[in-house]
């Protein structure tokens, strides 16, 4: 497990900190583009937290789990969100839950924390519960067939953030929305590990393909509001919640442009982070039986062959630890 973290919040203690020797005069920006996965591998051999120098930057790579702890919940507020990276996803998300920062981002969280009290989680649970079970019946009729772990994944996920969120199933959306979101991320992970690249009002092959992508998503999405804003039909989910939030200071409730862009980062964050460990959990469980021998032992025991609910997850610490 890594972090990197902004150069400025460690100028103070840099000298402290070990450097990955360079290769080049661009430090590791080369190296990163080809095999990013390798280079934060390699950090781990400098100590637990370690000095990257990218062209005229510098990222801090934080290997150790407590100072990520430190880093991302308990000292969180002396590092800053403005991020490059950030800053180039709220070019194209806009300011949001996960963008905003200080009063706004306080602010939204307040509004927002009824949608994650208990009684939503059961629900969301029960969600997640039948899309992994119709995943599997899936797979069950097809036992003999290759998958495509990453692509399944992807899909599931995305069932579950539609049916929480819009209690809707993308059915055939489903395929345009994950293969435009992986555009739309392709884009950024270019853009981050490029120094330079031409601006979005450019029209390179690469920036209208990520447009193209982008309009369509948004369009998907935009349309799901208005037509429940329309309907004004009672239902027991994310967009429902968001439409029913009123500041307790103003009475206002959130602008169309505001719902868009919460249930934009809520879509896109809610299935691609989850999709990805996924993907690479089945991968690693897969390259070490030991770990997939006590995985099965442990939900074998628990589950005693029933599907896993909320009051589960207590007693599944191995699982647990697994999926961390």
């Amino acid at each position: 497990m890594s972090q990197t973290i902004n150069v400025t919040n460690m100028v103070k203690t840099k000298n402290k900190i070990p450097t990955l020797a360079p290769p080049s005069l661009l430090g590791w920006l080369g190296e990163f583009r080809r095999d990013p996965l390798g280079v934060m591998t390699r950090t781990r051999e400098f100590g637990d937290v370690v000095r990257l120098p990218m062209g005229p930057q510098s990222f801090y790579v934080v290997n150790e789990p407590a100072s990520i702890q430190r880093i991302l919940q308990d000292n969180h507020r002396n590092y800053s969100k403005a991020t490059r990276a950030l800053k180039m996803i709220k070019q194209v998300s806009g300011e949001n839950i996960f963008t905003g920062e200080g009063e706004f981002w306080l602010k939204r969280r307040r509004l927002m924390q009824p949608m994650f009290h208990r009684q939503q989680i059961v629900m969301f649970g029960t969600v997640m519960q039948q899309a992994a079970q119709e995943l599997l019946n899936e797979w069950d009729a097809s036992a003999n067939s290759i998958v495509n772990v990453d692509a399944e994944m992807m899909r599931v996920t995305l069932k579950i953030v539609g049916r929480a969120l819009f209690s809707v199933d993308f059915n055939a959306e489903i395929e345009t929305l994950g293969e435009n979101f992986s555009i739309g991320n392709e884009d950024l992970t270019f853009r981050i590990r490029h120094p330079f690249y031409p601006p979005r009002f450019v029209p390179t092959p690469r920036n209208r393909r990520a447009q193209a992508a982008r309009q369509i998503n948004s369009d998907i999405i935009l349309r799901i509001i208005l037509e429940r804003q329309a309907s004004g039909a009672p239902q027991r989910d994310l967009l429902a919640l968001l439409m029913a939030m009123r500041d307790e200071e103003t009475g206002e409730g959130l602008t169309e442009q505001e719902l868009y862009r919460e249930t934009l980062v809520m879509l896109f964050a809610g299935h691609e982070t989850t999709s990805n460990a996924l993907t690479w959990a089945c991968y690693f469980i897969s390259q070490h039986p030991d770990v997939e021998r006590k995985l099965r032992a442990e939900l074998d025991s628990v589950l005693q062959g029933r599907a896993p609910s909320l009051e589960d997850i207590p007693q599944l610490t191995y699982t647990r630890r697994v999926l961390d």
